[in-house]
């Protein structure tokens, strides 16, 4: 079990992508002077095919990445919500990340009129939910940090943003 956070939307949201991630072939990591496991050395057939992801740091594995969710169920998803676009969020928290994820939130409200932002535990039973409602103009990094940011999990809440 584990703490799953995820926007839900009437339309669907932007994906994000993690800028410091990379997908690399073998051959891209030999021109790079990369070093290279001996085992994937020898049982990678195609040594152009890319198969290996890399990152220039630790810290920047835990940039924002937003995507569309493929990989949970909507009937688990429709115990929390019953918005029909689903977008898991990927990050750890610090202050510049959520200062980010106002911006994107405020952005991402010019085609919908509203977004739940959640923080639930996977697999466990569904408690008591927290909804906090806010226009986005009340929206800032205390409160993202408060809500979601903390890394500690205490019950399902949903931060629901309207314009």
């Amino acid at each position: 079990m584990s703490i799953y956070q995820f926007f839900s939307s009437d339309k669907p949201l932007d994906d994000v992508h993690n800028p410091y991630i990379k997908l690399m072939s073998i051959n891209d990591m030999i021109e790079n002077n990369m070093e290279i496991n001996d085992l994937l050395l020898r049982t990678t057939k195609n040594k152009d095919e890319k198969i290996v992801l890399h990152c220039d740091s630790e810290e920047h594995l835990y940039e924002i990445e937003i995507k569309k969710e493929n990989n949970i169920s909507m009937s688990y998803i429709s115990k929390y919500t019953d918005k029909q676009y689903i977008s898991s969020l990927e990050w750890r928290y610090t202050d510049k990340r959520a200062e980010e994820l106002v911006q994107y939130i405020k952005s991402q409200l010019r085609y919908v009129d509203e977004i739940e932002l959640w923080s639930i535990w996977m697999d466990k039973k569904i408690e008591e939910i927290t909804y906090l409602e806010l226009n986005i103009k009340d929206l800032n990094v205390f409160i993202v940090k408060e809500a979601i940011g903390s890394g500690l999990y205490e019950k399902p809440i949903c931060l629901r943003i309207t314009i």
